[in-house]
């Protein structure tokens, strides 16, 4: 009897894994896509303190002369913050956070999805090298 329970149990623990999901290769690629571009934006806000501490370093030129290139700096910190934000904001309206972002999907929603995050990934990229030259032109102009 303990070995016709035993069998029942393992026959039922058999279906119920042989019948999990496997995962969407569609869904796997969004996955992957997300993964790529959230590990862009988290360098990205690794660099946000050192933007903030350029800009304060900026307020007060060496001398007169170097007004305009430090005021030039600034600008382009700014408006590289400006931009991370906006992006960080589109990007929440797009794909609001959740633990699976593609619950109840369908494929050619999922589709959609992908080419959308195709192009979030694109956004961040181009973002992050706005922000990394605007940080090294600010090194350049504090001679850092």
């Amino acid at each position: 009897m303990k070995k016709i329970v035993f069998l029942l149990i393992a026959a039922f623990g058999l279906l119920f894994t042989s019948c999990e999901e496997k995962e969407n290769p569609k869904k796997a690629e969004f996955k992957q896509l997300l993964d790529q571009t959230m590990e862009v934006h988290d360098a990205l806000m690794a660099e946000m303190g050192t933007m903030n501490d350029l800009r304060k370093s900026l307020k007060t030129p060496a001398d007169s002369t170097q007004v305009a290139a430090y005021e030039k700096a600034d600008a382009e910190l700014k408006n590289a913050h400006m931009q991370m934000m906006k992006w960080m904001n589109d990007f929440n309206e797009e794909f609001p956070y959740s633990k699976d972002r593609l619950e109840g999907k369908t494929a050619a929603e999922i589709e959609d999805a992908i080419e959308k995050m195709k192009i979030q990934k694109k956004n961040v990229e181009n973002l992050e090298t706005n922000m990394k030259s605007s940080i090294e032109n600010a090194k350049e102009v504090l001679g850092k």
